[in-house]
């Protein structure tokens, strides 16, 4: 099970280790996932995260993640989820580079 020190400590090495601007997922017991632009804050009980949010209806679409840069459009791309570690089933750190028009990588503070 994850806990605090892990996204305290042991997550940002792991970024580190995978590149720098990996794309950061978590899965959750629900069988949704998150993607993770940053953490906020972290408590005992629980994680804030900073996620990308998912646009239109996933099941019908696939998956169709917001993008920071898309010029003209208002539409916030992230939002704050506070996610219990009891709830994560995985973390996946995909080290694969993100393309320049997609800014979809983690974000260490």
């Amino acid at each position: 099970m994850f806990d605090s020190s892990y996204f305290k400590a042991q997550l940002s090495k792991d970024v580190e280790a995978a590149g720098g601007s990996p794309v950061v997922e978590v899965f959750l017991v629900n069988g949704h996932s998150r993607r993770v632009r940053s953490v906020e804050r972290v408590t005992d009980g629980y994680v804030i995260l900073e996620v990308f949010q998912l646009r239109g209806d996933q099941s019908i679409q696939g998956t169709n993640w917001l993008h920071a840069d898309r010029v003209g459009e208002s539409v916030k791309e992230t939002i704050r989820a506070a996610v219990s570690y009891e709830s994560i089933v995985e973390v996946v750190i995909d080290p694969k580079p993100v393309a320049v028009d997609r800014k979809l990588g983690f974000m260490s503070k």
